[in-house]
């Protein structure tokens, strides 16, 4: 790659410096480029940090970027990753980046989703270094604003799925792949994500997801600090409620899961973004 299109990994991080787990997850499944690990100035334990992982801790600072973000709510919580999410890309381009992947700190396997015997198979990966550069490739080729690995909770159903048969989906959650010079946006307290997802389809942006790789995570609840407390706090209830108020025209509050019911948004997938409409709806001369 030349040096005008340099790659780095960005993991964002805060109060967790002994279990940045996506860090040794990358390392043995494959990649060798360079992995920074953005924290903001508010966390207590950046010195753990830069013990641990040296010049690759880099460091935003976080009044700047609150005061630059809509958190879509008053509840001034500044325990949260959508702050991290929009400082990022400033970050990365001081740091001479062109392009950037962006992943959380609870990564435990990145993982190849494909069929076999009738059957959606998964195996791990040992090459992420192609695995990213086939992903930077479909960014350019694209001119996608994100392109994102699936997590593993989108094939539940495996080959039977809805989201296995659509191949894609236009949303982006937990893995990144961005140009520096075309950030997203990021807004909301929580859901983050979603809610950037929405926006940016409303306006007819390009961010796609991928199932043919998928990541999987350490449990939420399980894994102290990060975004863990605002979660506990608030809830899926609160936590759902941002897509609904970024486009309640195609979002809504529902039960999701099978024996496990929780509380969760629910979008109709195809009100997300423009649509091409087929030529045989063409009126004849």
């Amino acid at each position: 790659m030349a040096k005008s299109e340099r790659f780095g990994v960005f993991i964002l991080s805060h109060g967790r410096a002994d279990r940045v787990y996506t860090f040794s997850t990358l390392r043995k499944q494959g990649y060798t480029g360079d992995i920074k690990i953005l924290c903001d100035n508010e966390d207590a334990t950046i010195a753990e940090y830069k013990a641990r992982y040296a010049d690759d801790v880099l460091v935003f600072d976080k009044e700047e970027w609150r005061k630059k973000t809509d958190v879509m709510d008053t509840f001034e919580r500044r325990d949260v990753v959508v702050f991290a999410r929009n400082a990022v890309f400033e970050v990365a381009k001081q740091e001479g980046y062109k392009y950037i992947c962006v992943l959380d700190d609870d990564y435990k396997a990145f993982e190849h989703r494909y069929l076999e015997d009738d059957k959606l198979k998964v195996w791990k990966t040992k090459r992420l270094d192609d695995v990213f550069r086939f992903a930077l490739d479909f960014l350019k080729t694209s001119k996608a604003k994100c392109y994102a690995f699936a997590q593993a909770g989108d094939l539940i159903g495996g080959k039977e799925s809805q989201r296995f048969h659509d191949r894609v989906m236009r949303k982006i959650m937990n893995t990144y792949f961005f140009d520096v010079d075309n950030p997203v946006v990021f807004s909301g307290t929580l859901d983050e994500d979603m809610v950037a997802s929405l926006r940016c389809g409303l306006s007819g942006e390009l961010l796609l997801t991928s199932v043919d790789m998928t990541i999987q995570q350490i449990k939420t609840q399980a894994n102290k600090g990060g975004l863990t407390d605002a979660y506990l706090d608030f809830g899926t209830y609160t936590k759902s409620f941002y897509a609904v108020m970024m486009n309640p025209s195609i979002c809504k509050i529902a039960m999701m899961g099978d024996k496990h019911m929780r509380i969760h948004h629910r979008v109709a997938v195809t009100g997300m973004a423009p649509m091409i409409i087929s030529g045989r709806y063409r009126k004849k001369a």
